[in-house]
């Protein structure tokens, strides 16, 4: 099945282009996304999660298993979605360089190479075979503050997107220029 389209161009000429329109839907899922579906829902419930996150830590890796489910929903849609924008396509690269680096953070933390200690600081496990002179002790409240950057990026990528909406009036605007 083909669907052409006509358009006038300023020149007054006539071009026809044709596309198989069982082509375009491919690849598109029939069910329709639902609530929480959107960047919106994303940004409320990665807000929620951070806040979460800085409640009743103690000393272990339990803030490390924490530190993952915090951000894995966040790798896996970054790694779903293929923004059609440039500056979102920008901005998902920086995403997931950070998001990359707190997985890794968390997964040292869950294998004790880093430690939370009873002072709520981050250290180097002494158990650890390398750096073992290496004196890190960071406040798991600094830590806290920056994943704080996590929400952030989720609230600007909301605020950034384009909707259905705006993009059909462009796609409309094209095939008429």
């Amino acid at each position: 099945m083909q669907s052409s389209v006509t358009i006038n161009n300023e020149s007054e000429q006539t071009q026809t282009k044709e596309y198989c329109l069982y082509c375009m839907y491919a690849y598109q899922s029939p069910d329709k996304p639902g609530f929480i579906a959107n960047l919106g829902f994303r940004f409320i419930y990665t807000l929620l999660a951070w806040i979460l996150l800085g409640y009743k830590n103690s000393a272990g890796s339990s803030f490390f298993v924490s530190l993952l489910f915090f951000v894995s929903p966040l790798c896996v849609d970054y790694l779903k979605f293929e923004p059609s924008e440039k500056i979102r396509k920008y901005f998902k690269k920086i995403s997931l360089c950070i998001t990359f680096f707190w997985v890794i953070i968390g997964i040292l933390g869950v294998f004790e190479i880093i430690t939370l200690n009873n002072e709520l600081h981050i250290q180097l496990s002494k158990d650890f075979i390398a750096f073992r002179s290496l004196n890190i002790n960071i406040s798991l409240l600094y830590v806290w503050y920056a994943l704080m950057v996590n929400v952030i990026i989720t609230l600007l990528d909301w605020i950034i997107c384009e909707y259905p909406a705006e993009n059909a009036k462009k796609w409309a605007n094209e095939f008429n220029s």
